[in-house]
């Protein structure tokens, strides 16, 4: 082989092993390989941003959402990204308070929830805010999370705060649901009456098999849909100060259902998962 033909071979190899390396150690490669790392992502203004939820529906679809403070108002807005297989990017958002959690059915079909009860659609073009129950005479809901087991069948569920006198709330779970025309607003279960009760997370099995975990004044919180209504489910409270449950998740394969969140020990907060097996 000619010695020009050997330096034509060495610089096509480097050009490869630079395009190799290259590819290999970008985050967005690292991550793929099993590895996490930070991916760029925007934020709104200078002040405080936060993402509270994401949903996918491929991996060149997935939404973001969250808040960000918005200094000329002295407010939070809802923040929204989106994901396109390459890049995040923001998204006009009509929301006019911090986004709490966020599901996907379809690329023109997605949903984010509200700490205020407002409730976003995406239609594959633009967000816009559906109309949902809303309480009077100074009451308000505030909704933490959002799952969907058909374009005609999504839970959200959160808190209904009840105006009890001059700058005195009392708290009760609130559940709403999509039945592909209308938000409905459904009481959960509140042990004891209620009075300082919240839902955090809200996960499907089916459509008369919902399950919604929370806090209830000191205590870990249980709900169960059965298709008619909602009723408490035992569970372990494991510390005898504070437990709560922040977050669920369900697998329909084979009916389990896992919950996570915090209790009291004594060095402080530590990890409480709980599971129910083939609920």
């Amino acid at each position: 082989m000619s010695r020009t033909h050997w330096k034509a071979v060495l610089a096509l190899t480097a050009s490869l092993l630079t395009l190799l390396t290259a590819t290999l150690f970008t985050p967005l490669a690292l991550a793929q390989s099993g590895s996490w790392v930070v991916i760029s992502s925007p934020n709104q203004g200078t002040e405080d941003n936060e993402l509270n939820g994401v949903a996918a529906v491929s991996a060149s679809d997935i939404w973001a959402v969250g808040s960000f403070y918005n200094p000329n108002t002295g407010q939070y807005g809802g923040l929204i990204e989106h994901w396109n297989g390459a890049a995040w990017s923001a998204v006009s958002s009509p929301s006019t308070t911090q986004l709490t959690g966020v599901t996907a059915l379809a690329s023109n079909n997605v949903w984010a929830v509200s700490d205020y009860a407002q409730i976003l659609h995406w239609n594959g073009s633009i967000w816009s805010i559906v109309p949902s129950p809303q309480p009077c005479c100074g009451n308000y809901y505030q909704l933490n999370a959002v799952t969907a087991l058909s374009a005609n069948d999504i839970w959200a569920v959160g808190t209904r705060t009840v105006l009890v006198g001059e700058g005195d709330y009392s708290y009760y779970t609130v559940t709403e649901h999509w039945n592909g025309t209308t938000w409905t607003a459904l009481n959960g279960a509140d042990p004891g009456g209620g009075g300082c009760d919240y839902l955090y997370g809200v996960a499907a099995l089916s459509t008369s098999d919902v399950w919604a975990v929370g806090y209830a004044c000191g205590l870990s919180l249980v709900e169960h849909w059965t298709g008619t209504y909602w009723n408490l489910v035992s569970n372990p409270n494991p510390s005898a100060i504070q437990d709560s449950l922040q977050a669920s998740t369900a697998i329909p394969a084979t009916g389990d259902v896992w919950a996570v969140g915090y209790e009291d020990g004594s060095t402080g907060y530590q990890t409480l998962i709980e599971q129910c097996r083939a609920c």
